[in-house]
C-alpha cells in the first residue's frame, strides 16, 4: 500500500544555541505523543538537522550582530532564559562567559552530521540531548575532547567506545567538513535562514514555509491546519519522562 504524504518538520539547529534547545525539546515532545497516536501529540515526520551556527552567521552575514553583542540584550537573554528553562521543564542556564571560544561547535556539528547519517534516528536525538545538557547544564566546554567523550561514559552510556571513535574518524573527513558547509549555505540560500533553530515546515501537498525561534509554534499549528495544536513547550507534561 502506497504510503500517503505526511506533514514533515525539519529543525535546524546548533547544541550551542539555548532556543535551538528550547525548540529542539518541544518539537521532539509533540512528535513523540504524535506517534503514539496522543490526541495533544503532531502527526509528523521530524527530521533532525544538526547544522553549523557560526558558518550560518557567516553565509548571512550576521555574524556580528548576535544579542550577546550588546550588554543589555546579553543580560536580559540571560534572565529569559531561566524563565524559558524553567517553563520547559530544562535544567540549566546560559554560561555565563557565553560565547566564548571555547563554545566552538563546528567540530560537535561535523560529529552530528555522521550519527545522523550512519545511526538511528533516536541515536541522534538521545546524543544532540545529552550534549545539550552538557552545555546548557554542566557548562561543560564544547571545544574539549571530553565533551563528545561524556556520550560514551556514565550510567547511561548512548555510543560504545568504538562508535565514539569511528564517527570521530569520519567526522573530519574532507567530504563530512564540506558538506557541513554545503548544507548552511543552501539553508540560507534556499530558505533564507539567518539564525537558528531555523525551522523548516512541509505541508502534505508540498508547500513548504520556514520559521525563525523558539516560540513560533502557535503559528506553525496554525499554518499546517486541521489537527495541530499547540499547548505550550511540555505537551502532556513530557519533561518528568525525559
Amino acid at each position: 500500500m502506497q504510503r500517503l504524504p505526511r506533514a514533515k518538520i525539519q529543525l535546524y539547529y546548533d547544541i550551542i544555541s539555548p532556543y535551538s534547545y528550547l525548540a529542539f525539546e518541544t518539537l521532539t515532545r509533540y512528535a513523540r505523543l504524535g506517534k503514539a497516536h496522543k490526541p495533544e501529540g503532531w502527526d509528523v515526520d521530524l527530521e533532525l538537522c544538526p547544522a553549523a551556527l557560526g558558518g550560518l552567521h557567516k553565509v548571512a552575514g550576521t555574524q556580528n550582530i548576535t544579542p550577546a553583542m550588546n550588554p543589555y540584550k546579553r543580560a536580559y537573554m540571560h534572565t529569559e532564559m531561566l524563565r524559558l528553562f524553567a517553563e520547559s521543564g530544562i535544567e540549566g542556564s546560559i554560561p555565563a562567559d557565553h560565547p566564548s571560544k571555547d563554545h566552538n561547535t563546528l567540530g560537535v556539528t561535523r560529529f552530528l552530521r555522521i550519527l545522523k547519517d550512519e545511526m538511528e534516528d533516536d541515536v541522534l536525538e538521545s546524543c544532540s540531548r545529552r550534549l545539550f545538557q552538557q552545555f546548557f547544564g554542566a557548562h561543560a566546554k564544547p571545544s574539549e575532547a571530553v565533551f563528545l567523550h561524556t556520550l560514551c561514559t556514565g550510567t547511561h552510556p548512548l555510543l560504545t567506545q568504538e562508535q565514539l571513535n569511528n564517527a570521530l574518524q569520519r567526522s573530519v573527513e574532507p567530504s563530512n567538513k564540506k558538506r557541513v558547509i554545503d548544507e548552511v549555505e543552501d539553508l540560507v540560500k534556499t530558505h533564507g535562514a539567518f539564525g537558528m533553530p531555523w525551522i523548516v515546515v512541509h505541508r502534505p501537498s508540498g508547500e513548504t514555509a520556514s520559521f525563525f525561534g523558539s516560540d513560533r509554534f502557535g503559528n506553525i499549528a496554525w499554518w499546517l491546519g486541521e489537527g495541530f495544536k499547540f499547548a505550550g513547550p511540555n505537551p502532556g507534561k513530557l519533561s518528568s519522562a525525559l
